[in-house]
């Protein structure tokens, strides 16, 4: 069994990391209008949710949103700036959703920039 405080220090880690995703994605800001429109509807909304949250899981809905920004995100031309948003938004589902399942289908992307 895994001390209390060891659960909370790696929910803090996890937390800790999440926002570095998130900056990671910020810095990101060469992408094309369609995945930067995504990218800032979906940050707005997790932020939106975070504000009114204080504690328990987080909407299920916004795991898919997240996937669809993802999508979204991959439908830009190669590159090292699609490669960092990319491992930023990973990052952020890892953080915020660790255990929902791995996305193998098409994702519905016309819910992403909502």
């Amino acid at each position: 069994m895994v001390p209390a405080e060891a659960r909370s220090g790696a929910a803090y880690l996890r937390q800790f990391r999440t926002a570095l995703s998130i900056i990671d994605i910020r810095q990101a800001s060469v992408l094309s209008g369609r995945a930067r429109t995504a990218i800032n509807a979906f940050l707005a909304h997790l932020a939106a949710i975070c504000s009114n949250h204080a504690a328990g899981p987080l909407p299920g809905g916004l795991v898919g949103r997240l996937d669809g920004t993802i999508a979204f995100t991959l439908q830009e031309s190669a590159g090292e700036t699609r490669d960092a948003a990319l491992v930023g938004l990973a990052g952020v589902r890892s953080g915020l959703f660790p255990d929902a399942p791995i996305v193998t289908a098409a994702v519905d992307i016309s819910i992403a920039p909502a």
